[in-house]
């Protein structure tokens, strides 16, 4: 891999929203989740991540809905959540070799900006790209928007190994050309 896009990414061993912790404990995790998989519930979520509230179609709510109504996926959800360990990945991210584009909604109310640039400090190669009016999840909120970075004293032609242009279209960012 020669290049990588982190977007709204957790790896830092930072609490998460109380949200987040509260799938930790037992009985109330298990409850959370139950209680957030409900169509309403999970309008309310992405509203919640949105700046732009009108990019939260019915389309993005079945996509986003229907992975929760299986019952596998609510229980992977709390587990997950409540064995995860950030330390060694945060502890490895000084020993990472690809170019890492942090890319970051402003406006983001799960994972603060802060984070972004504590990302950017740690990464030996990252460009750090703030999303202003985006919040969490910038491929929602900033589709159509392109962003390009690169080494402030290198040239930025689209063959430059450290140009790292990123496109947000549709659902996912998608590499530049």
């Amino acid at each position: 891999m020669t290049k990588l896009a982190l977007l709204d990414a957790t790896g830092l061993d930072l609490p998460g929203t109380w949200m987040w912790e509260s799938l930790k404990i037992p009985v109330i995790g298990e409850l959370a989740v139950k209680l957030s998989t409900g169509k309403s519930a999970v309008r309310g979520l992405a509203e919640g991540m949105m700046v732009n509230k009108q990019r939260v179609t019915d389309q993005l709510l079945d996509e986003w809905w229907a992975p929760m109504t299986f019952h596998d996926n609510i229980r992977a959800t709390y587990l997950l959540e409540r064995r995860l360990d950030w330390l060694p990945t945060e502890r490895a991210l000084s020993t990472t070799e690809t170019l890492v584009l942090v890319l970051w909604g402003r406006q983001d109310t799960v994972q603060p900006v802060e984070r972004a640039h504590h990302f950017a400090e740690l990464l030996p190669d990252a460009r750090l790209q703030i999303l202003d009016g985006c919040g969490h999840a910038p491929s929602w909120t900033a589709r159509n928007r392109s962003t390009s970075t690169s080494r402030p004293s290198s040239p930025t032609h689209r063959d430059h190994p450290h140009h790292l242009p990123v496109v947000l279209q549709g659902d996912v960012a998608q590499p530049g050309t």
